[in-house]
C-alpha cells in the first residue's frame, strides 16, 4: 500500500500578488496626491440637486467673462460667526471662487471682519458706514459657558466696480420662515444677489421698461414704492396704450387699471406681445370700492370686466370673478368700542386680506418673504396651443371662494371664524406664460382705424 505524498505549497506563490496589490496602491496613492496638487489651484464644485439650484447660471457666466475691469467684492461676514452662518459664509466663498473660474483676475475679494476696529467709537462709525450703505447688522443670541451673549453680524458685502460701489445683503429668504431655512433659502441665492450688484455696476445702458398710464391705474402714492425700486435698474417711461403702435419697449407693466380698454387699444397690447415684448400684468377681476366700505362700513364687490381678460383669456389664462379668503390674513382696524368719547380701536384678521406665503418652486418667486394682498381674485387656465403655464403663487391651503356679486362687511370681522370652512384648498393667484403665443385678432376682423400693415398673427415671448 503506497501512501501518497504530501508537498507543501511554496512560500513564493504568493508573491506575485502582494507585488500587485502594492503596485495598484502605490498608483492609487500617487493619483490622489495629483489630485489634491491640482484641486489646490483649480476650483470644483458638483451640484447633485435635482434643480441645479448650486451651479452658476448660463447668464451670470456670460456677465463675468465680459468683464473688462475689476469687480472687488468686500465680503463682512468674518471672525467669531455662529455656526449657521458659517455655512452662509462657506457658500460665499465658494460662489466667489466659482466667479473667478470664469471672471479670472478681474473678480478680487476680501473677507473683512467687522468687529476688528481698535475703539468702540472706531467700531462704531465703522457699523454706521456699512448701515449707509444698505448693509445692517443682525443680532444672534448665544449661550456660552452658560451665559447668555450678544453678536452683531454683517450678513452683507459692497462690490465696487469703475469707481462706484453697491451694498448687498446677504442674509435674505422669507421673514416669516424659520432661521435655518431662512439661511438655506439665502446660501441659494448668494449668486443671484452678487451677480445682480454686478449687473448693475456694469450694465451701459439701463433696460427700457414702460408703465401703462390712461386706464385709471393705481395711484402714485399706491406704486411709489415699487417705481423708486424699479428706477434702480430701469429705464422707467409712462406710455398710453395709443403709443406702442410707434414704441416697443422691453417690458410693459399695467398696475390695477380701472376703466374699459377699447378695441383698438387691446390690438396694441395684443400686437406688442406678438413683437415680442413682455408683459406684466397686475389687475383685479372683481372690483371693492374701498370708499363705501370705509363710509358705511359694507359694500357690494362686483366683476370689473376691462377688456383684459380676453386677451389672457386667448393665451390660456381665465381671471374668475370671485374673492378669496385665506385663514393666513392681514389685518384691518375696527371700532370695537369707546371710552368716553374716544372710539376705541382693534386691528382685527381679515381673510379677504390674505398673507401669501406659499409660492411654487420657479427661480421668479424663490425665497420671496411673504405677500400682503388685498381682495385677490383666483386664477384658472384654459387650453392655448404653445403656451407652458406655470402657477407662481398659491393662498394657503385654509381658503374658500366667493362668486361675484360679494357681499363686503367689516361687522364680518367680529364673528368667530369656522375653520371647517375653509376647505377650498390652495388657490392660485399669479401665473407665468410663456412660449408660443396666438394674437386674438387671428381670422378675426381687425378693429375699425387700426393698421393692417404689419400685423401679427403669432408671437414668442414670456407673460405673467
Amino acid at each position: 500500500m503506497v501512501t501518497p505524498m504530501q508537498i507543501p505549497k511554496s512560500h513564493h506563490s504568493g508573491t506575485p500578488k502582494k507585488i500587485e496589490s502594492l503596485l495598484r496602491f502605490g498608483i492609487g496613492l500617487m493619483l490622489l496626491l495629483i489630485l489634491n496638487v491640482w484641486a489646490a489651484d483649480h476650483f470644483v464644485r458638483l451640484d447633485l440637486t435635482e434643480d441645479r439650484r448650486y451651479t452658476i447660471t448660463p447668464a451670470t457666466k456670460a456677465l463675468l467673462q465680459e468683464l473688462d475691469d475689476v469687480v472687488y467684492v468686500d465680503v463682512y461676514l468674518q471672525g467669531d460667526v455662529p455656526s449657521g452662518f458659517k455655512r452662509l459664509q462657506r457658500s460665499i466663498r465658494e460662489t466667489l471662487e466659482e466667479f473667478q473660474t470664469y471672471g479670472g483676475a478681474n473678480i478680487q475679494y476680501t473677507f473683512i471682519d467687522p468687529t476688528t476696529a481698535v475703539s468702540q467709537q472706531a467700531r462704531n462709525e465703522f457699523y454706521s458706514s456699512l448701515a449707509q450703505k444698505g448693509i445692517q447688522p443682525t443680532n444672534i443670541f448665544d449661550t456660552q459657558e452658560g451665559k447668555r451673549t450678544e453678536k452683531l453680524v454683517f450678513p452683507g458685502a459692497v462690490v465696487s466696480y469703475g469707481g462706484q460701489e453697491r451694498g448687498v445683503m446677504l442674509l435674505r429668504g422669507n421673514m416669516a420662515a424659520p432661521a435655518e431655512e431662512r439661511l438655506n433659502q439665502s446660501i441659494e441665492g448668494v449668486e443671484y444677489q452678487l451677480a445682480s450688484a454686478i449687473r448693475e455696476l456694469t450694465r451701459q445702458g439701463q433696460s427700457r421698461l414702460g408703465w401703462l398710464v390712461g386706464q385709471g391705474e393705481a395711484d402714485s402714492l399706491q406704486v411709489q414704492s415699487i417705481r423708486q425700486t424699479l428706477q434702480e435698474q430701469y429705464s422707467l417711461q409712462n406710455l398710453r396704450p395709443e403709443q406702442l403702435a410707434e414704441q416697443q419697449p422691453a417690458t410693459l407693466l399695467i398696475a390695477n387699471p380701472t376703466r374699459t380698454y377699447t378695441e383698438q387699444q387691446l390690438f396694441l397690447l395684443d400686437q406688442y406681445v406678438m413683437r415680442g415684448g413682455n408683459l406684466l400684468v397686475f389687475m383685479d377681476a372683481v372690483r371693492v370700492n374701498m370708499d363705501s366700505l370705509a363710509q358705511s362700513g359694507g359694500t357690494i364687490a362686483v366683476a370689473q370686466p376691462l377688456g383684459l381678460e380676453d386677451l389672457l383669456f386667448r393665451w390660456g389664462l381665465r381671471l374668475n370673478q370671485n374673492l378669496v379668503q385665506d385663514l393666513s390674513s392681514g389685518a384691518y382696524p375696527v371700532v370695537v368700542g369707546n371710552m368716553g368719547n374716544q372710539p376705541q380701536m382693534r386691528m382685527l384678521r381679515w381673510p379677504f386680506f390674505p398673507v401669501l406665503n406659499n409660492y411654487a418652486p420657479h427661480p421668479i418667486v424663490r425665497n420671496l418673504d411673504a405677500t400682503y394682498a388685498r381682495f385677490v381674485n383666483s386664477l384658472d387656465t384654459v387650453k392655448a396651443d404653445g403656451v407652458r403655464k406655470t402657477p407662481l403663487i398659491f393662498t394657503s391651503p385654509y381658503s374658500r371662494l366667493f362668486n361675484a356679486p360679494v357681499q363686503v362687511n367689516i361687522e364680518d370681522l367680529r364673528r368667530d371664524v369656522r375653520q371647517e370652512s375653509y376647505n377650498a384648498g390652495p388657490q392660485a393667484v399669479a401665473y407665468l406664460l410663456e412660449g408660443n403665443f396666438t394674437s386674438l385678432y387671428k381670422n378675426r376682423f381687425l378693429p375699425e382705424g387700426v393698421e393692417e400693415r404689419g400685423f401679427k398673427a403669432d408671437g414668442q415671448g414670456a407673460k405673467s
